[in-house]
């Protein structure tokens, strides 16, 4: 009945299984990994234009701790550097949740685990993963479930109120206010960054 009404995807997502919530859960139990991109775009000395960086996030659910890294796109590696300082900060965990995307899903992260079709997974038993060199049990967030990740999902939410604070702030969308909420980031205002930002590049503007 609630795939009739609604659609099979957001049934899926309000009623499929879910990461089970414990409430006592202690530090280094549960990890959540997602990847972001920024909503401001910065300077880089060695780079010409501005731009947009991702980011990478690791949140404990224990202690709701996070640990973040930036890098011009999502990879693998900018994955296991979060990963590293994450390590390196609390230790090892019991379990990591993440999402299907191919960041996690290469044969050093998975042990060789591929994609078919929607739901099965086909894993070489004789490539080790890097979870399995840690002893740490990974996990896959179902699709289009927007629970499966939902304490790193909100910290994500907390980032973005800091970065509207921020100079070169750019919105997720370009336009007029939306249903009530703060203007976005103008093409003109964006328009007129660039052309500063070319003017400092060539020393004609202090800042």
């Amino acid at each position: 009945s609630e795939t009739s009404r609604h659609g099979r995807r957001r049934a899926l997502a309000w009623r499929g299984p879910k990461i089970p919530r414990v409430h006592d859960e202690r530090p280094n139990d549960v990890w959540y990994c997602d990847f972001r991109q920024t909503n401001v775009r910065a300077y880089l000395p060695g780079t010409p234009s501005l731009v947009r960086l991702y980011l990478c996030g690791i949140l404990d659910a224990g202690s709701r701790d996070t640990v973040f890294c930036f890098d011009f796109h999502p990879s693998a590696q900018l994955f296991k550097s979060t990963l590293r300082k994450a390590l390196l900060a609390w230790g090892i965990p019991k379990q990591i949740w993440m999402d299907n995307g191919k960041e996690f899903l290469c044969a050093e992260i998975s042990g060789g685990a591929r994609r078919e079709f929607r739901w099965r997974f086909e894993a070489d038993e004789d490539t080790w993963s890097l979870f399995d060199k840690l002893g740490v049990a990974a996990h896959y967030c179902k699709k289009f479930n927007p629970n499966g990740k939902a304490l790193v999902e909100r910290f994500f939410q907390t980032f973005n109120a800091i970065e509207r604070e921020l100079p070169g702030w750019t919105g997720e969308h370009t336009g007029s206010t939306v249903r009530g909420r703060r203007a976005f980031a103008r093409p003109e205002r964006l328009k007129e960054e660039e052309r500063l930002h070319d003017l400092f590049l060539a020393g004609e503007a202090p800042e």
